[in-house]
């Protein structure tokens, strides 16, 4: 018996209402509580959507606020010298957006496609360590809805194929450093369930 299996699902909302909650919240016209309760509603039509449709291997972690590459620097602290004072989302945004103090992150086309992802910026100096609450946490509420869902990951050579060495060495070289992240993030999800299906994409 063949079984239905979809990479990821849209996360912007039939009518735009991520966007639209996203340019409130940075306009300071609404919490970043409310933008949480909007994401929540979307991540559970979007599981019903799919569940409806007699899709077999729902997503998890394929939502983001803003980008799945910037989703995997807080996942593995690899987080700019620039915004270490800075945390939660207004680390997030900053990281994304810039601020006052700040300059943005640099963005770039996805495989020549026309969505920008968040660069990553690293370098030997960087701590890596394990953030993992967003992955949990969305599983959890997917599990909670009635979906079990399989994990998205965005891979580590992917990762690091997508970033840029700010003290100019080859990415490549930092993958002692983050292996054993991701070796650690999956001995967390496998707490989750007895059988945790994880979906490691690696388009490089």
């Amino acid at each position: 018996m063949s079984k239905s299996y979809v990479i990821g699902f849209p996360r912007i909302g039939e009518q735009r209402e991520l966007k639209k909650i996203l340019e409130k919240y940075w306009s300071k016209n609404c919490s970043f509580k409310e933008v949480e309760e909007v994401a929540s509603v979307l991540r559970k039509r979007h599981w019903k959507y799919q569940k409806d449709a007699g899709i077999k291997y729902i997503s998890s972690n394929d939502f983001s606020f803003y980008d799945n590459v910037l989703d995997t620097c807080v996942l593995l602290n690899a987080i700019p010298k620039r915004f270490k004072n800075l945390e939660n989302e207004e680390l997030y945004f900053s990281m994304a957006r810039g601020n006052k103090d700040s300059v943005a992150m640099e963005m770039t086309k996805w495989f020549n496609t026309n969505y920008h992802y968040i660069v990553p910026e690293l370098s030997l100096e960087d701590e890596y360590k394990l953030n993992a609450s967003k992955i949990i946490n969305e599983y959890k509420e997917a599990k909670e809805y009635g979906v079990k869902t399989k994990i998205n990951l965005i891979g580590p050579i992917t990762f690091l194929g997508l970033s840029k060495r700010v003290d100019r060495g080859d990415t490549y070289e930092l993958h002692s450093k983050i292996l054993p992240i991701y070796e650690e993030l999956l001995k967390e999800i496998s707490k989750l369930d007895d059988e945790v299906i994880v979906q490691i994409d690696e388009p490089i």
